[in-house]
């Protein structure tokens, strides 16, 4: 079952993001390498309630931030453009433990954050990755998110700021 995540669940979702750290790491790239997302990171996304977890027999084994708001890193696109205008919805830190990967997990947390849109009457999700990060690229393509462009993230510290920029249109909504 997917729900709002909870601040007593940060030390299970950092387990996850500490084996997605290692995955990413061993692609060579530097997403997710300099102390970012933390603890901090969720605590602020489960006080904005957009901190969701994939919770099975009582053992969370996904996370993901979803939003219905615009995100400011998305407001420039280079080298490509937007499918859509209008608003949209944004998926952010997806990840799955380690043990449960290939489970289908981070399909059914994409799936979830599309009903969220829609329940939001928005026809688009959005969502970016590193280009490095050909995993997750691959991934993206086979839920059907089309590559848009480049957008240079405000706030990843590391000075490697460039991700590939996705949309996935889901209908014509306001």
């Amino acid at each position: 079952m997917i729900r709002k995540a909870a601040v007593q669940d940060i030390p299970e979702i950092m387990n996850i993001i500490r084996d997605a750290q290692a995955s990413i790491k061993r692609l060579g790239i530097s997403q997710w390498q300099n102390g970012y997302p933390n603890e901090t990171s969720f605590a602020k996304d489960i006080a904005e309630g957009i901190s969701y977890v994939y919770e099975e027999d009582g053992e969370i084994v996904a996370t993901a931030a979803i939003f219905c708001a615009p995100e400011p890193d998305y407001a420039v696109i280079y080298d490509g453009e937007w499918k859509t205008n209008g608003g949209y919805g944004v998926i952010h830190r997806v990840a799955v433990k380690k043990e449960a990967k290939r489970a289908g997990y981070a399909a059914k947390m994409i799936a979830y954050a599309e009903e969220l849109t829609k329940e939001a009457g928005y026809g688009s999700l959005r969502m970016d990755t590193h280009e490095g990060n050909v995993p997750m690229r691959t991934f993206l393509k086979k839920q059907g998110f089309e590559e848009c462009g480049m957008i240079y993230l405000s706030n990843e510290g590391s000075g490697d700021n460039k991700r590939v920029a996705y949309e996935k249109v889901l209908g014509t909504y306001k």
